[in-house]
């Protein structure tokens, strides 16, 4: 790139510059920004500009590194640039109106949009307490909107309960809505294990 004019050459205290300083002065300004190696280019307009500079054009350019851009409302519906905090804000946002939820914990659920047929998937490690007869009740963390379409559960101890060998545990009826019964008993001689605090491992379908 061409040498910048000096200050002085373009701009002094009265008189100076004189005119013919002046015009060499104006003569290097236009070579610095628009000679063949100016800065702008050796025309200045737009494209040789861009070019001159290494900026692509704004419709073609590349962004490197994390560029950053405000992040609009979710209820936003324009050509603005969307950020990753927006997309995901927005996924939210979407996937709650369509009616997913979920919740985890010693009972857990995943309830899966109506577009995906409202499937929900229950399970949990539940203790409960037989009664006489060796049977206990468990209530689902969420009620199923429709029916329970099927539930497996398994004595989730490993040891001795209650004096007896090792627990067999099977449900008894079809699950309601909002939970299911199960019957404990000894997994040796199948008498009932009653009035014993046992741990029901379980899992759930339905919709």
């Amino acid at each position: 790139m061409p040498a910048p004019p000096l200050k002085t050459e373009i701009s002094d205290t009265y008189p100076n510059p004189s005119n013919a300083v002046a015009r060499i002065g104006l003569g290097k300004m236009w070579e610095t920004l628009f000679g063949t190696s100016g800065l702008l280019g050796s025309t200045g307009n737009a494209s040789d500009a861009r070019t001159a500079l290494g900026v692509p054009a704004a419709n073609d350019a590349a962004l490197t590194g994390n560029p950053t851009a405000t992040t609009q409302a979710n209820s936003d519906n324009s050509t603005r640039i969307a950020t990753t905090a927006w997309v995901r804000s927005a996924m939210g946002t979407i996937f709650t109106a369509l009616g997913f939820s979920a919740s985890f914990g010693a009972s857990s659920f995943v309830k899966f949009p109506s577009v995906l047929g409202g499937l929900v998937i229950q399970w949990g490690s539940t203790v409960v307490i037989t009664d006489g007869s060796g049977n206990a009740a468990v209530t689902f963390p969420l009620t199923y909107p429709t029916a329970v379409r099927g539930t497996v559960a398994v004595s989730g101890d490993s040891a001795v309960v209650s004096g007896a060998a090792l627990l067999s545990m099977y449900t008894t009826g079809w699950p309601t809505t909002s939970g299911f019964a199960v019957h404990v008993c000894n997994s040796t001689n199948a008498v009932s294990t009653g009035s014993a605090s046992v741990r029901v491992n379980w899992i759930s379908l339905g919709n």
